[in-house]
């Protein structure tokens, strides 16, 4: 499906799991069904989306490198977007991460 093999979907699958469960809700059950499912669909978007360019461009061979990148996406993907959403809706906070990024200069 998509261009991926089931190693590929049961990791991801797998890790989508695992960050509902170590996810904090808050809120009413409406607001915490929906986030459960924004956690959901950004990790699998991440991962489908970003694997192959990552493992592109850090120029590692795709079939040895395909199964812990997306894994990693599939984990790390919401908070990811997260921050890029609020870096560039916030230009101190864009400059924060440079500075950051650069060492603290």
């Amino acid at each position: 499906m998509f261009g991926h093999d089931n190693t590929f979907w049961w990791t991801v699958l797998g890790a989508v799991v695992v960050r509902l469960f170590t996810a904090e809700y808050e809120g009413a059950l409406p607001s915490r069904l929906f986030r459960g499912g924004f956690i959901a669909f950004a990790a699998i978007f991440s991962a489908v989306t970003f694997t192959r360019p990552v493992v592109s461009f850090f120029d590692l061979p795709l079939d040895v490198w395909q199964i812990p990148v997306a894994a990693l996406l599939a984990l790390t993907g919401e908070g990811l977007m997260r921050i890029v959403i609020r870096a560039t809706g916030d230009s101190k906070y864009f400059l924060s991460l440079i500075r950051a990024w650069k060492g603290g200069k």
